[in-house]
């Protein structure tokens, strides 16, 4: 029972900021780009 609750402790505590911070930096790198392609178009 102590291996079982240990992994489902670690587990639910591991992809606790996993997920998080993994989508903070998709949005950061999708407005990043978003940026980007759009500052070159407009000064095109």
């Amino acid at each position: 029972m102590s291996f079982v609750d240990h992994g489902l402790r670690e587990r639910h505590r591991r992809p606790g900021p996993s997920p998080r911070v993994k989508r903070n930096l998709s949005c950061t790198s999708a407005q990043s780009l978003s940026t980007t392609n759009a500052t070159p178009a407009s000064s095109s």
